[in-house]
């Protein structure tokens, strides 16, 4: 990379990164997020990105469902495989699976054990633990928005069956509570002497021969310690701040976007448009928004 590309970089991100942020005193065991990202309209083969915080525990195990809330404009790519593990942290993992559970390709139900068979002969470990890994990405396909003159935003949301395990087979972050029911029975047929058929009926209704109370287990997961991030993706018919024109925006535009600014003055082309602060010009407000959005999770501006 140009010098001075990397000069001017490096003088607009550092200030940027050692601004102080406020943490939470209560920190989560595990949080899987979708992170938010950017695609054109009416294309296939795009990903999204699946990321994974387990601060204490080892997952041996875990399953979500990712729902997308506007499956007209957006669904998973079941015909290339949902699923994408190639250097994810569930890379290596015995058992993957990415099932279609409505049917329609609005939802993928993504499911995985590290270790599935014991009795296989060799251990496959599960994750230990570490801060924002990629756990997985999920392929999907766009369609184009109503509104071609602006980009729309689909929700992705992290939807039940939730949850992860340790080495141990034990649900983590999991509560468990004992439900009690009473049931009141009627015996409505006898076979030597002995009730054949029982029949609850309604105590204060009907005469009763027996009251049976029973006992089960219930386990829900504690989203304060396990919590799910939602996440969405925002489809462009024409992606801002593309000024290599590769349909995705990166380092590479970023460095296009300095080139004109500051090294070859005034070349700076009037599409893709990269306008941040929709005065119609580009200039140094436009740069900070692009390298906010490439390094510190921001977002592309509102119109291409």
């Amino acid at each position: 990379m140009h010098r001075e590309v990397l000069r001017i970089i490096l003088s607009v991100v550092l200030p940027l990164l050692v601004t102080p942020v406020t943490g939470h005193a209560d920190v989560p065991l595990v949080v899987l997020t979708i992170n938010d990202t950017t695609a054109l309209a009416d294309t296939y083969g795009n990903r999204v990105h699946i990321t994974l915080t387990n601060v204490i525990d080892t997952i041996a195990g875990f399953e979500f469902v990712a729902r997308s809330d506007n499956p007209s404009l957006l669904k998973f790519d079941f015909k290339n495989g949902a699923a994408d593990t190639a250097g994810a942290l569930t890379g290596r993992f015995e058992y993957v699976e990415a099932i279609d559970i409505y049917g329609d390709s609005s939802a993928v139900w993504f499911r995985c054990i590290a270790n599935a068979n014991p009795n296989d002969g060799h251990h496959t470990p599960g994750i230990p633990p570490q801060q924002d890994g990629l756990a997985v990405s999920l392929r999907f396909t766009t369609r184009a928005p109503v509104d071609s003159l602006s980009a729309q935003r689909v929700p992705l949301i992290i939807e039940s069956p939730f949850g992860f395990s340790d080495p141990t087979g034990h649900g983590i972050g999991v509560h468990t509570d004992t439900i009690v029911d009473t049931f009141y029975q009627v015996c409505t047929s006898w076979v030597e002497g002995s009730c054949d058929t029982w029949v609850n009926v309604d105590p204060d209704s009907s005469d009763f021969d027996r009251i049976l109370i029973d006992s089960s287990l219930s386990g829900y997961v504690d989203t304060g310690l396990v919590r799910p991030i939602h996440g969405g993706i925002t489809i462009w018919n024409d992606l801002p701040c593309d000024f290599d024109g590769d349909k995705s925006v990166d380092i590479g535009d970023l460095t296009d976007f300095i080139t004109c600014l500051f090294i070859d003055f005034g070349t700076c082309p009037l599409e893709p448009l990269c306008d941040y602060d929709a005065d119609d010009t580009l200039d140094i407000g436009d740069l900070t928004g692009l390298i906010v959005y490439l390094f510190l999770e921001g977002s592309l501006p509102d119109s291409p």
